[in-house]
């Protein structure tokens, strides 16, 4: 196991330039269509802008952390790194880390001492994880007898992407997905 690094300029760097992680909460959008998202634009500067105070600057995002809650961590462990096999990145008797990819991570809580958040029964989180061999991931997962699948594989009806749907030992929804091409 690896703990947890300080980042480095090649690491951000990285970071800005693939999509990573979506976070949804209530995934799906009405009033506006679901597309791919396109690779960032560099940073805009100052000089670049003119000095426009209309155009808005972003600071460098680093990494992406989403923090899910448990009463215990034994089964969401063994659900984000065994059966999912992301790389355990920080281990605490309260708190683990998991890596999705780059310095995007789950992180998963015990609730007691130290929890912003009490666990919960019913979890309005949803992480969803991109990528490009959808299939190879719905063939390992589909023959472990443990995991729970909420959707098997589909095509969206409403978004440019297919997907299946797993359910975590906490009742998180945890959706794989690629984008359609």
């Amino acid at each position: 196991m690896n703990r947890f690094t300080p980042y480095n300029t090649a690491d951000r760097a990285r970071l800005l330039q693939i999509p990573i992680l979506l976070l949804a909460v209530g995934c799906a959008c009405p009033t506006r269509p679901a597309v791919p998202p396109t690779p960032p634009s560099p940073q805009s500067t100052p000089a670049q802008t003119g000095g426009d105070p209309m155009i808005r600057t972003t600071p460098p995002i680093t990494g992406s952390y989403i923090m899910l809650y448990y009463k215990e961590l034994t089964e969401p462990a063994r659900f984000y790194g065994d059966m999912l096999g992301l790389e355990e990145t920080f281990a605490d008797s309260w708190f683990k880390m998991f890596r999705l990819h780059g310095e995007a991570h789950v992180g998963l809580i015990r609730e007691g001492p130290g929890a912003r958040f009490p666990a919960r029964e019913q979890n309005s989180v949803m992480v969803s994880i991109v990528t490009d061999d959808l299939d190879a991931w719905y063939a390992q997962l589909s023959q472990n007898e443990e995991i729970l699948f909420l959707r098997h594989l589909t095509e969206s009806e409403t978004a440019p992407i297919r997907s299946f749907l797993l359910a975590d030992p906490g009742g998180y929804a945890v959706e794989i997905f690629e984008w359609k091409r």
